[in-house]
């Protein structure tokens, strides 16, 4: 399984029924970030500005023992969204993306997307 990246494309696909579903490639970096092709063909990452909390502002750590969610929102107290914007990768190369039995394979020359087609080999 693994980590991956996911994809919203607003670019016409070639099958209009998956137009709105969120794709996952492992094309990329595999950070789990967010992508999206736009309808001019650029390929854009949403990037994330955080800062520390203070430590009087954050929860108190629980002990070992406690439970997933008790440290989850430990973590989530130690730092806080600031800012989010698309930002432009100027991506040059192939990327496949996929979601149930559809998978695509698409082609960016000097940040500008040549293509998209579909394909039937997620894995290559």
């Amino acid at each position: 399984m693994g980590l991956f990246d996911e994809i919203k494309v607003e670019y016409p696909l070639p099958d209009e029924e998956a137009q709105e579903l969120t794709f996952q490639t492992k094309s990329l970096d595999c950070m789990m970030d967010d992508y999206k092709i736009t309808a001019e063909g650029r390929l854009l990452r949403m990037e994330c500005i955080y800062e520390d909390v203070p430590e009087s502002e954050q929860l108190p750590k629980p002990d070992e023992k406690a439970s997933f969610e008790s440290w989850a929102r430990w973590c989530h107290s130690l730092e806080r969204l600031v800012s989010c914007e698309w930002k432009d990768t100027e991506y040059h190369g192939d990327i496949r993306f996929y979601c149930g039995d559809y998978v695509y394979h698409a082609r960016f020359t000097e940040g500008q997307l040549q293509w998209v087609k579909r394909t039937s080999d997620r894995h290559r």
